[in-house]
C-alpha cells in the first residue's frame, strides 16, 4: 500500500478502515489493457489493499471503470458506483461476480513506481538518477526541463538569514505541448502555470494563471479551504492539500510536484513516471536516463565530473541553469522582473571547503552526528532546528524512495481449500522475495489458535487445521518483508459438514465466491433415507407420501427412503402392487344392493337413490313409489297413481288439454248463470270451474281453493301464499327459493359477505342464519377479539399443585373431570400453530408408554384386560396463549367408564421418555400442573358428637342425594357410551357467548406420522 500512498498518480478513496482495507484510484484516467476484452481502454483504476497488501478478492478488490469519478461523475455514479453498491453490498455473490465481470479487477503486474528527485533545505539536491549534491546559487533556476520541453519546473532561492548560503523561496511549474521552445514565458501551457512560495515560517501562498499573457490570480484561499479528501481543478491540473503546509500538483501525464513548508523552509519533490524518462531532460535535477555520470550536464552540453569540487559544480554546472527573462514562468510582484532575481556573481560557502570537524556545538553535533549536509545547514543558518529538519527531510525522502522501489513478496497457493468437519487438512503455499527476509502471519477471521498450526521450511509454508465447527473463518495469509511491503493469499474455504459416513455428499455453486470472507459451508446432498442440514436425521418419508384417508403412514428407516401405508380400510383395496389404497366402487362392482340408483362416494362408501317418482326406503336401498295423487294436486279432475308416476284424466264430457293435467270441455256452451265456464254434457249445459277453483253447491259459482290451508294441496318447503286460483311458495329469512318453485336452500351469509361480524371474528354459517365467534384462545372484549393473557408462570419442568380456578369463559366441568384436569405449558408455540389432534396423540402415546410399566396404576385391579389393550381419549378443555410462556393447554385423559386422576397423568408426562415423546411431536413442555389438587386431610381424631337420630330434613336430603346420584350415573353412562362410539371425532359444543368447547378424541395410532 505504500507504493500507492507515495505515488501521486493515485489518490486515496476515503471511507475505508485503514487497519483492514484501503483503496486508491488513479488521479487521471489511464490506458489499461483488459485481458477479458483483449484491448486497451481509458480507465479509472481502483486498487484496494487488505491488511496492507493488494487484494483481488471480491467484493473488496479494486476494479477498472471506463468513467472517472471527477472527469465524468454522473456516468461514474450511474454505471460504476451505484452498480457496485447494489451488487456487492449484500451477500449476493453471483451479482457481485457479474459486476466484476463488467468492471474487472486490475493487478499490479505492470506497475512501475515513479522516480523521485528533490531539492530541500540549504539547497540540497538529489537528481532524477539519484546523485546528491549541494547548490547554493542565488536567483531563479531551471530545476528540470522535460524532453521536448514538455514540462518545466523552476526554483527561486534567496540568502538564508545571516548567511551567504541560500534557501528555496518559491517554485513554479507548468506542462507544455511537445515541441515547445525553451522560451516558456512566450509559450502557452497545457494546464496553466502554478507558482508557490513561502509565506512567513509555516505557510504557503499560491498564484495561478492560464497562460503567459493572462493575469495572475491568488489561489491561496481556495487552496487552504481544501480538506484532505478534496481536489481543486486548475485549468486541467489537480491541486490538493493532503495535510496543512503541503501542496500537491498532479498532471494527467503522470507527473506530480509536492511542495512542503517546515521550520521556515520549503522543499519540493518532483515525481515522474518512466514514460517521461529521457536523456533529453535537463536542469539542476540532472539528465534522467539512469546514468549518473552525465547528471551534471551544463546548458551548453558540457558534463562536469561527479567528483568535481562543490565550487566547480556551482560555477560550471549550476550557474548555467539560471532562468532567462524569456524562460521565466514566475509570478513577480508589482515593479519586479526577472533581472531583479538574477545574481550570477554570487559566491556561497562550499561544504568541501569548510572544516566541519571544528564544530563544537554539542546540540548541533547531537542533532546531526556526522551528516555533513545537516552540519552545513546548522552552521549557515545558526539554527539547530533547521539542521535537524534537513536531516529529517533527507531521511523521509529516502524512505519514500525505498518504499516506492520496494515490491512486495510473491505469495502463491491454491485458490481453494476443501475442508471437512472434524478432519485434519494441510494447505501449502510458497513465498518468494529474493532481496529480503519475509515473515508470514494469518489474518482475517482465523480459527481458534488451538485448532491450527502454521509452519515454514524455506519458501514453503504449511497450514494444518482441523475444523471443529461450522463457524465462519477467513484465512488471509500475509507475507511481510522488512520494509513493510506485504502480499496476501486469501483462498476460498469450502467447508463440508455433511455426514459422509451416512453416504452424504457436499456441493455448492461453482460461481459462489463466499463473500468478503471467502468462506462458505457447502450444502449437503443426503444419502437414501437421511435428511437434515448435515444429513444426520431420519428422512420423514411420510412428509410427501399420501396414504388413503384414515390409513397410517409408516416411515421407512434409513438406508431406505420413502414410506409405506398400513392396511387398507374396509371399502378399499390395494392398488395393484403399490402402497396406495383405492376405493372400491360398489356401484360398478354390483355389490351395493341398491334397487334403482347407486352413487359411489370417495370415502369408502356409496349411497343409493331412486328415480323420479320413487323415494328411498328406510333400509336405504329399496325404493317406494310416491303416490303423487295423495301428496299434491297434479291433476285438474281425476288423478290415477302409477308405478313411479301418475296419470291425469277427465270427467265425462271433458278431455285433457295439451298440458296433460287441465281438463277442457269437449263441447263448450254459453250459460249466463255459470260463473266461469260451461260444458255441454249429454246435451245438458253444466257449469264447471278453472283449475284452482271449486264448484259450489249451487252448481254455478266457483270458489278459490286455498291450497295453503292444506299441505296436501301444496308442496312448499316452508311457507305458502294463496292466490286467486293458485299459490306461490316462499322461504323464511336465511333461505332462498330454488328454481323448482317449492324447495328452499340455506343462504350462506359468510360466503356472500352478508354477515356483520366485527374485524377479527370468524363467521360461522348455520341453518338459516350465521353466528360470529372469536378464534380459539381469544375473547370478544371491547368490540374485538383479544388474546387471553395469563400472568407469567415458572419455567422449570416440574409437577406443581395449584388451586387456581378454570380459565375465564370456560364452563366448570363436573367433579370427576375437575379431578382429572392437567395443564401443560408449551414453549415457543403460538395459538395459530397449535395442532390439537397432534397434541392429543402426543399425550396419548406418552401416557400409554407410562401405563405399560408394571408399577403404573392405569387399570382397575380386577380388570382382566391386558395393559396394551387400553384405549384412552385425550379431551382438550381450553387452549390459552400467554404473554411470555407460550401456550397453556388444559385437558384430561379418560377411558370407558373412567377419568384418570390428574396426578397419574402428570406423573406419566415427567419421565425423560415422555419428554422425548412430546418433543418428537413438536411440543416442548416447560411446566406440568395439576389444576385441582385434592384438599389436604386434617390429622388427629375428631371428637364424636352424640346423635340420637336423623331429622326430617336430613332424611329428605339423603333421599334426594340418592335419586340425584342414580340420575347422574345414568346420564354419565350415556355420555361415556356416546364417546366410545365416536372415532377420531372433533365435536363442538356451544357454550355461553362466542366461545366453543372442543372435545378432541385422540387417534388410536400413536405414531407421529399417523396424521397423514
Amino acid at each position: 500500500a505504500w507504493q500507492a500512498w507515495w505515488d501521486f498518480r493515485y489518490r486515496r478513496a476515503f471511507g475505508f478502515p485503514w487497519d483492514r482495507l484501503s483503496c486508491f484510484y488513479t488521479t487521471f484516467s489511464r490506458s489499461t489493457f483488459l485481458w477479458s476484452r483483449r484491448t486497451f481502454i481509458r480507465t479509472e483504476t481502483t486498487c484496494c489493499y487488505e491488511f496492507g497488501s493488494l487484494t483481488r478478492t471480491q467484493p473488496v478488490s479494486g476494479f477498472a471503470s471506463p468513467y472517472h469519478r471527477f472527469v465524468d461523475p454522473f456516468n461514474y455514479g450511474r454505471y460504476t458506483a451505484d452498480p457496485q453498491n447494489f451488487c456487492c453490498s449484500g451477500n449476493d455473490a453471483e451479482s457481485c461476480s457479474l459486476f466484476y465481470r463488467r468492471r474487472p479487477a486490475i493487478g499490479c503486474e505492470d506497475y512501475r513506481p515513479v522516480n523521485l528527485c528533490w531539492g530541500y533545505g540549504d539547497p540540497h539536491m538529489q537528481t532524477a538518477d539519484g546523485t546528491k549534491y549541494t547548490f547554493n546559487g542565488r536567483g531563479e533556476y531551471i530545476l528540470i526541463r522535460g524532453a521536448g520541453n514538455t514540462f518545466a519546473m523552476q526554483s527561486r532561492t534567496v540568502p538564508a538569514v545571516g548567511s551567504n548560503a541560500t534557501v528555496f523561496s518559491a517554485f513554479v511549474m507548468a506542462a507544455f505541448p511537445s515541441g515547445t521552445t525553451e522560451n516558456f514565458a512566450l509559450e502557452t501551457p497545457l494546464y496553466g502555470i502554478v507558482h508557490v512560495e513561502l509565506k512567513g515560517n509555516d505557510s504557503l501562498v499560491a498564484y495561478v494563471r492560464e497562460n503567459s499573457t493572462a493575469a495572475w490570480s491568488n489561489l491561496t484561499a481556495r487552496y487552504e479551504a481544501l480538506s484532505a479528501e478534496d481536489v481543486l481543478d486548475v485549468f486541467g491540473s489537480l491541486v490538493s492539500r493532503p495535510v496543512a503546509g503541503e501542496l500537491v500538483i498532479r498532471y494527467s501525464e503522470g507527473m506530480s510536484v509536492t511542495v512542503t513548508v517546515k521550520t521556515g523552509l520549503i522543499t519540493a519533490v518532483f515525481a515522474g513516471p518512466d514514460e517521461q524518462k529521457s536523456n533529453e531532460t535537463r536542469g539542476l535535477l540532472g539528465v534522467w536516463d539512469d546514468d549518473t555520470l552525465n547528471d551534471f550536464t551544463a546548458r551548453d552540453g558540457t558534463v562536469v565530473p561527479l567528483n568535481a569540487t562543490d565550487r566547480l559544480i556551482h560555477n560550471d554546472f549550476g550557474q548555467t541553469w539560471q532562468v532567462s527573462a524569456n524562460e521565466s514562468l514566475f509570478y513577480y510582484p508589482d515593479g519586479k522582473e526577472p533581472a531583479d532575481f538574477a545574481f550570477p556573481n554570487h559566491v556561497p560557502p562550499f561544504i568541501d571547503e569548510l572544516d566541519l570537524s571544528a564544530i563544537t556545538d554539542p546540540q548541533l553535533i547531537s542533532a546531526c552526528g556526522n551528516d555533513p549536509v545537516c552540519l552545513y545547514d546548522g552552521i549557515q543558518t545558526g539554527s539547530v532546528e533547521v539542521a535537524a529538519q534537513t536531516r529529517q527531510t533527507e531521511t523521509a525522502n529516502l524512505e519514500q524512495v525505498e518504499q516506492l522501489d520496494n515490491f512486495p513478496p510473491t505469495i502463491s497457493g491454491n485458490d481453494t481449500i476443501i475442508a471437512f468437519l472434524n478432519q485434519s487438512l494441510t494447505y501449502t503455499f510458497t513465498v518468494f522475495d529474493p532481496d529480503d527476509t519475509v515473515t508470514v502471519t494469518l489474518n482475517g477471521i482465523p480459527p481458534p489458535a488451538s485448532d491450527f498450526t502454521l509452519t515454514s521450511s524455506g519458501n514453503r509454508h504449511s497450514f494444518t487445521w482441523t475444523p471443529l465447527s461450522l463457524s465462519p473463518v477467513s484465512l488471509v495469509f500475509i507475507a511481510n518483508d522488512s520494509a513493510g511491503a506485504s502480499a496476501q493469499l486469501h483462498p476460498l474455504v469450502r467447508l463440508c459438514g455433511c455426514r459422509l459416513d451416512l453416504n452424504a455428499t457436499c456441493a455448492d455453486a461453482d460461481e459462489d465466491s463466499g463473500g468478503a470472507n471467502r468462506f462458505l459451508v457447502q450444502t449437503c446432498q443426503c444419502g437414501s433415507g437421511w435428511d437434515g442440514p448435515i444429513c444426520d436425521q431420519n428422512e420423514d418419508g411420510c412428509a410427501d407420501f399420501e396414504c388413503f384417508v384414515g390409513v397410517e403412514c409408516i416411515d421407512n428407516p434409513p438406508p431406505y427412503s420413502g414410506a409405506r401405508c398400513g392396511p387398507c380400510p374396509t371399502g378399499s383395496v390395494r392398488a395393484n402392487s403399490s402402497e396406495r389404497c383405492v376405493d372400491i366402487n360398489e356401484c360398478q362392482e354390483g355389490i351395493s344392493g341398491c334397487a334403482q340408483l347407486c352413487e359411489n362416494l370417495p370415502l369408502l362408501s356409496f349411497t343409493c337413490g331412486c328415480r323420479s317418482g320413487f323415494v328411498i326406503n328406510s333400509d336405504g336401498k329399496s325404493c317406494d313409489d310416491v303416490n303423487e295423487c295423495l301428496t299434491s294436486r297434479p291433476c285438474h279432475q281425476i288423478c290415477t297413481n302409477t308405478d313411479g308416476s301418475f296419470k291425469c284424466s277427465c270427467d265425462e264430457g271433458f278431455r285433457l288439454d295439451s298440458d296433460n293435467a287441465t281438463c277442457i270441455a269437449n263441447e263448450a256452451c254459453t250459460l249466463s248463470s255459470c260463473l266461469q265456464r260451461c260444458a255441454l254434457i249429454k246435451g245438458v249445459k253444466t257449469c264447471f270451474c278453472r283449475p284452482g277453483f271449486q264448484l259450489q253447491s249451487d252448481g254455478e259459482t266457483c270458489l278459490d281453493i286455498d291450497e295453503c290451508a292444506n299441505s296436501r294441496d301444496n308442496n312448499c318447503d316452508q311457507s305458502c301464499l294463496n292466490r286467486n286460483g293458485s299459490f306461490v311458495c316462499n322461504c323464511t329469512s336465511g333461505f332462498k327459493l330454488n328454481t323448482d318453485g317449492h324447495t328452499c336452500d340455506d343462504v350462506n351469509e359468510c360466503l356472500l359477505s352478508l354477515s356483520d361480524c366485527s374485524p377479527g371474528q370468524l363467521c360461522v354459517n348455520t341453518e338459516g342464519s350465521f353466528r360470529c365467534q372469536c378464534p380459539a384462545g381469544t375473547s370478544f372484549v371491547n368490540g374485538s377479539c383479544q388474546v387471553i393473557v395469563l400472568p407469567p408462570t415458572p419455567t422449570p419442568l416440574a409437577v406443581t399443585a395449584s388451586a387456581s380456578s378454570a380459565p375465564t369463559g370456560v364452563p366448570t366441568p363436573s367433579a370427576s373431570i375437575q379431578e382429572g384436569l392437567v395443564a401443560v405449558t408449551i414453549q415457543n408455540l403460538t395459538l395459530a400453530e397449535f395442532n390439537a389432534t397432534q397434541f392429543a396423540r402426543a399425550i396419548e402415546e406418552a401416557f400409554l408408554n407410562h401405563c405399560n410399566t408394571p408399577s403404573a396404576p392405569c387399570t382397575e385391579s380386577n380388570s382382566r384386560k391386558r395393559r396394551n389393550t387400553l384405549v384412552v381419549d385425550v379431551v382438550i378443555v381450553s387452549v390459552i396463549e400467554t404473554a411470555s410462556s407460550g401456550l397453556k393447554v388444559t385437558f384430561y385423559v379418560s377411558t370407558t367408564g373412567r377419568i384418570f386422576s390428574a396426578d397419574l397423568v402428570a406423573n406419566s408426562l415427567t419421565s425423560a421418555n415422555s419428554t422425548a415423546t412430546l418433543k418428537s411431536f413438536g411440543f416442548t413442555v416447560t411446566q406440568i400442573q395439576v389444576v385441582n389438587p385434592p384438599a389436604p386431610t386434617t390429622s388427629g381424631t375428631p371428637t364424636p358428637t352424640e346423635k340420637k337420630g336423623l331429622t326430617d330434613a336430613e332424611i329428605v336430603g339423603i333421599v334426594a342425594g340418592v335419586v340425584g346420584g342414580v340420575v347422574f350415573l345414568i346420564m354419565l353412562s350415556i355420555v361415556i357410551y356416546w364417546i366410545a362410539q365416536s372415532k377420531k371425532s372433533v365435536k363442538v359444543i356451544p357454550v355461553d357467548g362466542d366461545q366453543e368447547l372442543k372435545l378432541i378424541r385422540a387417534s388410536k395410532k400413536s405414531s407421529p406420522a399417523a396424521s397423514s
